[in-house]
């Protein structure tokens, strides 16, 4: 991969994670992000009204329409061998603004 490609991919993840905080504060979660910027999540929120907590990794999708007209979302979470079962994967998709649990 080339470093300008690295740089994209690392400023559209960023970006998609800034999002992510914004989307789910407006869903009522207070958010902590991962400083670090290493780990299995990029976020934790937590919503008081629930006391529900979860631990976030955010992701890039991208869509793909089949044949017969019906959507489907790719991502880099190729398989479910690579998911970590305590963490949450929130997708957002450029093409259409739009938020995925995956």
């Amino acid at each position: 991969m080339s470093t300008k490609k690295q740089k994209s991919d690392s400023f559209t993840g960023a970006l998609n994670e800034m999002k992510a905080v914004v989307y789910l504060m407006e869903q009522g979660y207070q958010v902590f992000t991962n400083v670090k910027g290493t780990g299995p999540a990029d976020l934790v929120a937590w919503c008081p009204d629930t006391n529900e907590t979860l631990i976030i990794d955010v992701k890039t999708v991208r869509i793909y329409t089949k044949a017969d007209g019906s959507k489907n979302y790719i991502s880099s979470l190729s398989s479910q061998k690579h998911k970590k079962p305590f963490v949450k994967y929130l997708g957002y998709c450029q093409e259409d603004n739009s938020w995925i649990w995956i």
